[in-house]
């Protein structure tokens, strides 16, 4: 029971804020119409339960760790901070709009569809951004160590 609470939960944020992202010129009704445009594309391209694979592209491909650069004389280093699961959501939702659409009012939901079925099967550019960063932040954690002495 709990785990359907949860699932809900990020269901339902996932929803606001991929639809807030969608928002051109306030117009939400647009932005419904291209969300249901992406899930009925999502379930022709997989043959799936779209709400299943954007819930799992998106538990796939979260992002965990954000750097804010800090600088220490002449030399800038930036410090990783682990972010609240709602900021996971929405940087990982940016970091999808990043690498699909082109302009500020160039849609391109076959690029989204596209990234959202390579997420879902662990694979592709968010992804390894992803590993990237955790590779970063494990050196910037040895850095913050050896600043505490």
């Amino acid at each position: 029971m709990l785990k359907v609470k949860y699932y809900k939960k990020v269901f339902s944020l996932l929803k606001v804020v991929l639809i807030g992202k969608l928002i051109k010129k306030g117009k939400k009704l647009n932005a419904w119409k291209m969300y249901f445009l992406l899930q009925s594309m999502l379930k022709n391209k997989t043959k799936k339960s779209s709400n299943l694979i954007i819930l799992i592209a998106l538990l796939n491909s979260l992002i965990k760790i954000h750097f804010i650069k800090f600088r220490m004389g002449s030399v800038k280093k930036e410090i990783p901070i682990y972010l609240n699961f709602e900021r996971q959501v929405k940087f990982t939702i940016n970091s999808w709009f990043k690498y699909t659409f082109k302009g500020l009012m160039h849609n391109n939901l076959k690029g989204l569809v596209k990234l959202i079925g390579i997420s879902f099967k662990n694979k592709g550019p968010v992804i390894r951004k992803n590993y990237q960063e955790y590779k970063k932040a494990l050196d910037a954690k040895v850095f913050l160590r050896l600043l505490k002495k």
